[in-house]
């Protein structure tokens, strides 16, 4: 069975990777974990553009182990590392719809099992934010009003971009609480950062 792995050096270009003609048969191991060398981000988010080119829609069964980690890179601090990783996630994310219900590759580890499940859940609420859990102030914060509904819904969203690392956008009417939503957030952010804090006091 052909399996792909990947060392990648610090270098600019992506690696050298053969032409590929039938589908991956193992996971392609490519970190796209956060380095310290910006050439390295950049050299795993090319590798997987290169995957991209050689498989095409023959990567569906592996979409969503690569999905998570270039959605971390969306954020990374190099504009060409966010630039090239937005490119490959927004091919990839056109391959999602078939990849929904696939069963997991017969090739793949006990460990990318279990990676695929925990990134599989991850885009579910990405992808629906009903489905993320409620989100509930510290114990040391109230707040004077209560929230309605949506507020709520668009406060679990807020905390769910802040868990993972992610950007995004609250974009409701004028006058729907917005300012509110966004002042909760920040406050429980600096209540965690300070309780954090005290830790090392």
């Amino acid at each position: 069975p052909l399996s792909l792995s990947l060392s990648l050096s610090p270098s600019l270009s992506p690696p050298p990777l053969p032409h590929l003609h039938h589908p991956p048969t193992s996971a392609p191991k490519i970190t796209l974990s956060p380095s310290d060398c910006e050439a390295i981000r950049l050299g795993a988010v090319h590798a997987v553009s290169q995957l991209i080119l050689d498989l095409n829609s023959k990567l569906v069964h592996f979409v969503v182990l690569l999905l998570v980690p270039l959605l971390r890179r969306m954020s990374d601090s190099s504009h060409a590392v966010r630039v090239a990783a937005a490119c490959c996630f927004g091919f990839l994310t056109s391959l999602l719809p078939l990849a929904q219900g696939l069963p997991a590759s017969p090739h793949l580890s006990q460990a990318q099992r279990s990676q695929l499940n925990r990134d599989r859940f991850f885009l579910n609420q990405l992808l629906d934010n009903k489905r993320t859990p409620p989100f509930r102030l510290p114990p040391r914060l109230r707040l004077n009003v209560p929230l309605r509904e949506y507020q709520q819904e668009g406060l679990n969203w807020l905390a769910f971009l802040r868990r993972f690392g992610l950007h995004g956008i609250l974009a409701d009417d004028m006058g729907l609480g917005k300012t509110l939503q966004a002042a909760t957030i920040m406050a429980a952010a600096c209540a965690d950062q300070e309780r954090s804090w005290a830790k090392w006091r």
